[in-house]
């Protein structure tokens, strides 16, 4: 499968998740493969959901995690409260 189209199924995969309001929002790595402006919309549309849905976010990429309220590290194989 090529990347445009594993890109359109992640997309169309995170569209159905944010639709279907789950309890729990889980995204390991959700915006890896998107540009810039991409990953900034999708996050904003993530951030609708601010102060009313647990949110469970694995990244790599600060950005994507700034305005999360709680932030924790993995590092040296244990995990480290960072705010």
């Amino acid at each position: 499968m090529e990347r445009q189209q594993l890109f359109r199924i992640e997309r169309l995969y995170q569209t159905w998740v944010m639709y279907e309001d789950p309890p729990v929002l889980v995204l390991d790595e959700a915006t890896s493969s998107l540009d810039d402006e991409t990953e900034k919309a999708v996050m904003d549309a993530v951030m609708g959901f601010h102060g009313s849905k647990t949110m469970l976010i694995v990244a790599h990429r600060l950005s994507t995690i700034e305005h999360c309220d709680i932030v924790y590290r993995v590092e040296n194989k244990s995990v480290v409260r960072e705010r």
